[in-house]
């Protein structure tokens, strides 16, 4: 019985199970410190990451700037859309080219 799938589809469905035992996924160098960013950011969402960076660093934070930054980016509030979406009613509005 043909499945119409490729063989190489199958072939990655059967060895999926020796990833099963894979080691998890090491901490970061930024993770005890999340929560400090995460309530600073929620008092303060403008703060740029460089000035999150000196201030987890005097509470003895040895990683890198770029760790910190793409956590920054992660856990920073999201922008809304500084505009409102205009909705009008079914013949309410005409557009001519």
């Amino acid at each position: 019985m043909k499945l119409k799938v490729h063989p190489d589809a199958v072939r990655n469905a059967i060895e999926s199970e020796r990833f099963q035992g894979a080691q998890p996924l090491r901490g970061s160098l930024v993770d005890p410190y999340l929560g400090f960013v995460r309530q600073t950011l929620e008092q303060h969402p403008r703060l740029l990451a460089t000035r999150i960076y000196v201030m987890i660093r005097a509470r003895g934070y040895s990683g890198s700037i770029v760790q910190l930054r793409r956590a920054v980016a992660r856990l920073r509030p999201q922008k809304h859309e500084p505009f409102l979406q205009l909705q009008t009613f079914p013949r309410e509005q005409g557009q001519v080219e």
